[in-house]
């Protein structure tokens, strides 16, 4: 049974431990003390997915008050659990929780990461494609 859940400031190593090499070994959540600064902010609201009591998915959105703008960011999939599409329920349950929250938000941007040849042409900034999608 899948369960989604709010992260917390001490998952750390549960959600360092799903994919430990994404992002060209540039994880931004790697260091426990970037990871809690992430997860104490006020703007910034993350989401794991959990099997059996394990981390298998995690996703974080960030709210930009001047723009109202929601953006999805530092999205990660246990390897062996991509293929039953954790990744996009658990963005579907962490977008509606937010929005349940703020009603302010107009637009949400998603990020779409690589890890192939076009990310090497960028090594500190994996990100090929961007969508914009107003918040209805």
């Amino acid at each position: 049974m899948i369960m989604y859940r709010r992260a917390t400031a001490d998952d750390h190593k549960a959600v360092y431990g799903i994919n430990e090499h994404i992002y060209n070994d540039t994880d931004p959540l790697s260091g426990e003390k970037l990871y809690r600064h992430h997860l104490t902010r006020p703007y910034n609201y993350a989401y794991i997915a959990e099997i059996d009591g394990r981390a298998v998915a995690f996703d974080m959105y960030t709210i930009h008050e001047a723009s109202k703008t929601l953006i999805a960011r530092f999205a990660r999939v246990c390897p062996d659990n991509q293929i039953k599409n954790l990744h996009r329920r658990l963005a579907q349950h962490g977008h509606r929780d937010v929005l349940s929250k703020r009603k302010d938000i107009k637009e949400t941007i998603y990020m779409k990461g690589n890890d192939g040849p076009t990310a090497k042409l960028w090594p500190n900034h994996a990100l090929i494609d961007i969508f914009v999608r107003p918040t209805i």
